[in-house]
C-alpha cells in the first residue's frame, strides 16, 4: 500500500508542475468570487416586465405586484413594444401584457388567454414568474369579488337589512387581508432537486456551482484519464502486473480529481453558495459529498480509458460530456419539465449523482 500512496504523491508532484493546472484549479474561485461579488451588487433579483395599458384594475395588479413580490423585481414599461425589446435584450427575464377591460372579462368569465406571457428562448423562471402574476391578480381581484359579494351577495342580505353595504365590506376587509396574508388561502412551495424547500425569498438569479462544479470535477477526472492513456502508450506501465496499474492509474486520475474537488469545495467557501445553513457543519457536508463524488468520478474516467483504451478518443469524448451533462442534468435549468425523456437521458450522465446529493 505504501508504494500506491507514493504514487499518488508523484502524480500530485507531477501536476505542480503544470502552470496551466493551477490556473484551471484558480479560475473556478476566482469566477465564481467574482460573479458572487456583482450578484451582491445588484441584488441578485430577477427582472419581470409588466404592461398595463392604462387600466386602472391592471395598475392596481401592477402595484401589488411591485410593492408585495419579494422573489421578483416587477417593473412597468410605457408599451408593449418596449416590454418586447426588454425581453429581448435580456434586461428582462419575462413580460406580462394586461390588456385593457381585463376585469371586465373576468367578470363575464373569459378569462383564458386574457394575459398575454412574452418570454424569450433562454427563459427558465417564467413559470415560477406566472405563479406570482396570478397570486397577485387574484389578491387584487378577489379583493373585488368580496365586496361585490357584501353588496349584492345572498349569505348577507340580512345583515344589509341592519347595516350598511359599506359597513359590512369594512368588516370584510381587514378579514381578507388577514387570510390572504397567512397563508391559509392558497400558497406555493418549491423544491429543490435534492427535495430541500426553498423559500420564496430564496428565488434569486444566482450561478449554479453546484452544477458547474460537478461538470468541472468530471472534465479533470477525463482528462487525468486521457495523460494516463499516453503514460501507458509510452510504456511507463509495462515493468507492472495488471492490478499494479489499474491502482496506479487510479492514484494518477485521484490526484487531479482531487484537487478539482479542492478547487470546487473553495468556490463554495468563497461566494457563499454552500446548500442549506452556512457554517462548519456545512462545509464538512459538501466536503463529503464532493469526496464521494470524485472518487466516483475518478474510477468512471478510469473505467472510461479502460473501455476505450484509446487516449485521443477519451478526449475527443470530453465535448460530449461537457454538453450532455449541461443540457441533461438541472445545472442551469431544468428541462426534464419540457422534455420528459431526459429524465432518463440523465442517469446516464455522472454529474446527475452528484446534484441529487
Amino acid at each position: 500500500m505504501r508504494w500506491i500512496a507514493k504514487w499518488y504523491v508523484y502524480s500530485c508532484k507531477r501536476l505542480f508542475k503544470k502552470p496551466l493546472f493551477f490556473l484551471l484549479l484558480l479560475s473556478l474561485p476566482i469566477g465564481m468570487r467574482l460573479f458572487w461579488s456583482a450578484e451582491k451588487e445588484s441584488g441578485g433579483t430577477i427582472s419581470i416586465a409588466l404592461y398595463t395599458d392604462g387600466d386602472d384594475f391592471n395598475e392596481q395588479t401592477a402595484d401589488a405586484l411591485i410593492r408585495e413580490a419579494q422573489s421578483f423585481d416587477f417593473y412597468r414599461c410605457g408599451s408593449e413594444e418596449a416590454l418586447r425589446a426588454d425581453v429581448a435584450a435580456g434586461r428582462a427575464e419575462c413580460g406580462y401584457c394586461f390588456p385593457a377591460g381585463l376585469k371586465e372579462r373576468l367578470n363575464a368569465g373569459d378569462y383564458k388567454r386574457a394575459i398575454r406571457v412574452v418570454t424569450s428562448p433562454s427563459t427558465v423562471a417564467s413559470g415560477i414568474a406566472s405563479e406570482s402574476v396570478y397570486a397577485g391578480l387574484f389578491s387584487v381581484y378577489g379583493r373585488e369579488l368580496l365586496r361585490q359579494y357584501a353588496v349584492s351577495g345572498e349569505a348577507f342580505a340580512a345583515a344589509r337589512e341592519i347595516v350598511t353595504a359599506e359597513g359590512i365590506w369594512e368588516e370584510l376587509e381587514p378579514l381578507y387581508d388577514a387570510y390572504l396574508e397567512n397563508g391559509s388561502t392558497f400558497a406555493f412551495a418549491y423544491e429543490t432537486v435534492a427535495g430541500a424547500a426553498v423559500e420564496e425569498t430564496q428565488a434569486l438569479a444566482s450561478f449554479p456551482v453546484r452544477g458547474m462544479g460537478a461538470v468541472f470535477i468530471l472534465v479533470m477526472g477525463l482528462g487525468a484519464a486521457v495523460t494516463a492513456g499516453e503514460d501507458e502508450r509510452r510504456g511507463l506501465y509495462l515493468a507492472m502486473t495488471g492490478a499494479g496499474k489499474t491502482a496506479c492509474q487510479l492514484m494518477q486520475i485521484g490526484a487531479a480529481v482531487s484537487f478539482a474537488a479542492l478547487s470546487v469545495l473553495t468556490s463554495f467557501a468563497v461566494s457563499g453558495s454552500l446548500p442549506g445553513p452556512c457554517g462548519p457543519g456545512a462545509l464538512f457536508r459538501e466536503g463529503a459529498a464532493l469526496a464521494l463524488y470524485g472518487a466516483s468520478a475518478a474510477v468512471f474516467s478510469w473505467g472510461l480509458l479502460t473501455v476505450v483504451k484509446k487516449p485521443q478518443a477519451i478526449a475527443g469524448l470530453i465535448p460530449f460530456f461537457i454538453l450532455g451533462s449541461l443540457a441533461v442534468c438541472p445545472v442551469f435549468a431544468d428541462l426534464s419539465r419540457f422534455i420528459p425523456v431526459i429524465k432518463i437521458i440523465r442517469w446516464g450522465f455522472l454529474p446527475w449523482y452528484y446534484l441529487r446529493l
